[in-house]
């Protein structure tokens, strides 16, 4: 890089500290600006989303738990009639789990239309067959999904 004299004009020696020619002062080269980089911003998950993929995870949660339960006493008590319903209740609530899954990845991908119609499915089986608490909380899940088809248009 060529430096030059302020004073005088004349090619000076990059590492000077005077100019040669007239004696005056080299001001110290600033090297020329980088260029911004331009870093996309981040495409973050709307708050709505993340509380629905909790909500579900909760739901899901609840309905493993009660399927595992549902499903043992159902073993245990096969005997009587009693344990052939205790065991479909508990292959219910696996499915609720299951589908809990894929509803979060509906939505993690953004497919809001397509999760609101499956968690709406979901939540009345899992409330009718699963569980109350276990529908209770899809449902307040799936009344999320106007917020969150609102936040998407704006």
């Amino acid at each position: 890089m060529n430096t030059f004299c302020s004073q005088c004009g004349k090619q000076v020696d990059e590492n000077a500290t005077y100019c040669e020619h007239c004696g005056a002062k080299i001001a110290p080269s600033i090297p020329p600006a980088t260029p911004p980089i331009n870093i996309p911003p981040a495409t973050s998950t709307p708050p709505e989303a993340d509380s629905i993929i909790s909500l579900n995870n909760i739901g899901g949660v609840l309905a493993l738990i009660l399927a595992v339960l549902l499903l043992i006493i159902g073993v245990m008590t096969v005997i009587i009639f009693i344990g052939f319903i205790l065991i479909v209740f508990g292959v219910v609530n696996l499915l609720v789990w299951n589908k809990i899954k894929y509803i979060n990845v509906l939505v993690q991908q953004k497919n809001y239309c397509q999760a609101k119609n499956e968690q709406l499915t979901w939540s009345i089986l899992g409330l009718l067959l699963g569980g109350i608490i276990i529908g209770l909380v899809l449902l307040i899940a799936y009344l999320k999904y106007d917020e969150l088809l609102r936040y998407e248009k704006q």
